[in-house]
């Protein structure tokens, strides 16, 4: 890959699955296939992207996460448990190889209309949001902090992860 098109000096790891049955049903391959992928791809690319930013002296890692790795989402614990280990993975990232120039930063967006959010953005739509903008988030308005965080303008940012969830992690309880 590097041979062909040089040294990456960014790399946003977007990666995502899940399956949404509650924990008592969640098979062993099911969430082996969710920590995979959600998980274990993000950081073995950026382990292949690691030589040439190290080589460079800088580079910039974004992993998009989720709040449901901060907070739990009801009926999708494997992918929750997923996410979480993703912003670990993006601290430890930081701190191990931000000496390297390399910054290493997450994203955690809310819902966003995503053709995997696609059934809980309808039932949403049709039931109301629970967020404090009261509508759901949309793709452009996730890459343009992933555009913000890759840039000069970002380079005072590691090891830190954003929220993009529209209020809903700090509006009160909507029991």
């Amino acid at each position: 890959m590097t041979a062909e098109l040089g040294d990456i000096d960014i790399l946003v790891n977007n990666a995502g699955m899940g399956y949404f049955v509650a924990l008592s049903d969640l098979s062993y391959d099911q969430f082996s296939e969710v920590m995979r992928l959600n998980t274990w791809a993000g950081l073995h690319l950026s382990q292949l992207c690691y030589p040439g930013m190290k080589k460079k002296g800088k580079g910039v890692i974004i992993n998009i996460a989720s709040t449901g790795g901060i907070k739990p989402d009801i009926f999708a614990g494997a992918y929750s448990a997923s996410k979480s280990a993703l912003i670990m993975f993006t601290k430890q990232i930081a701190c191990e190889w931000g000496g390297d120039g390399i910054r290493c930063v997450a994203i955690c967006p809310g819902l966003v209309r995503t053709e995997m959010a696609a059934p809980l953005v309808a039932h949403r739509e049709a039931h109301g949001f629970q967020n404090l903008v009261d509508r759901v988030g949309e793709p452009d308005e996730i890459a343009g902090m992933a555009l913000l965080l890759a840039s000069d303008s970002g380079s005072y940012c590691q090891g830190a992860i954003y929220l993009m969830d529209g209020g809903s992690t700090v509006s009160a309880s909507w029991g």
